[in-house]
């Protein structure tokens, strides 16, 4: 009887084991540093959490703000020079909106995502000089949606989200390319 009830057991947990990996974001750029003439980069995370959501959509967040800021220390670089660029992260979100699903007859052979990730990051960029004035700023702000297949366990959407985070870093690394270029690019050493 107790070799039945360990087997059960075994068989149990087995079941309930996820196989799925998650890959962390890769947090830097394949681009060369956008290199600025300031003496010190500062980088930080001002983003609060979701307001409504729930816990993963908040650890989520957090895993979103955390990426963000690790990917502004490897992508941007002091070049020499007089001032401080302050690096930060204003907006940090990934929160899961639940889809409408279908119901009735149609519902037993319809697959359909069960939920939304919609992921937001803003990142704003000053340049101050010696005595703490700015002198210069740009704002970069992406955001994304991904659907949610049905029936995937919470490590299995925490891949999703990951994979959403990676994707968003790859979209502001554009975007930050673009606003170093338009916006500070009397601050590019080169």
């Amino acid at each position: 009887m107790a070799r039945y009830v360990a087997f059960a057991l075994l068989v149990v947990l087995t079941a309930c084991r996820s196989s799925a990996d998650i890959e962390p974001a890769v947090t830097t750029s394949s681009r060369a540093p956008i290199t600025l003439t300031v003496n010190e980069i500062h980088e930080s995370i001002e983003a609060s959490p979701p307001a409504s959501g729930t816990f993963k959509d908040r650890r989520r967040s957090a895993r979103l703000g955390e990426a963000a800021k690790s990917f502004l220390q490897t992508r941007l670089l002091a070049g020499g020079g007089s001032g401080t660029l302050n690096a930060v992260v204003t907006e940090a979100t990934v929160i899961e909106h639940p889809r409408a699903k279908t119901s009735g007859f149609m519902d037993f052979f319809v697959s359909e995502p069960d939920a939304d990730f919609e992921a937001e990051l803003a990142v704003r960029l000053s340049i101050t000089d010696g005595l703490g004035v700015e002198t210069a700023f740009a704002e970069v702000k992406v955001a994304r949606t991904r659907a949610v297949p049905e029936g995937l366990d919470v490590i299995e959407q925490d891949a999703i989200s990951e994979a959403l985070i990676n994707d968003l870093l790859r979209q502001l690394d554009e975007q930050l390319t673009n606003t170093a270029n338009d916006d500070l690019a009397a601050y590019k050493a080169f």
